[in-house]
């Protein structure tokens, strides 16, 4: 078993070297209350609370890949506030990437691929 112990330990040491956390602040969010299409987009304020009792909100952001990006894999961590609270107020919601539907999300799924191949100066739209 100590064998074992320590063969996973290496492991985990050499996975820890491959990932890199350089995160990309997100600012100019914008967000709208509601599920019409037609509702104004205002900006989020960074910081700000969000959620009402069965209320649809979106988000949409641009992320442009720096530099140093270039030819990695990048990634979004989304944090709701709602980790480890109970499902019924568990925030579920769809990310888009350029439009298109990338993954649900919830407080238990809160990673998804933005590009795994990333081209500096790059721009993407996110939508969640």
């Amino acid at each position: 078993m100590k064998l074992v112990l320590e063969r996973t330990d290496q492991f985990l040491k050499i996975l820890k070297g491959t990932i890199e956390q350089q995160p990309i602040k997100l600012t100019d969010v914008e967000y709208h209350e509601g599920r019409g299409t037609d509702i104004p987009w205002e900006k989020f304020p960074v910081g700000a609370y969000w959620g009402k009792h069965d209320t649809w909100y979106r988000f949409r952001t641009t992320v442009v890949i720096p530099q140093e990006y270039e030819g990695k894999r990048v990634r979004c961590r989304l944090v709701a506030g709602r980790e480890g609270m109970a499902i019924s107020i568990n925030p579920q919601f769809l990310v888009r990437v350029n439009g298109k539907v990338e993954q649900a999300m919830d407080t238990n799924h809160y990673t998804f691929d933005v590009v795994k191949n990333a081209q500096a100066g790059e721009a993407f739209e996110l939508e969640f």
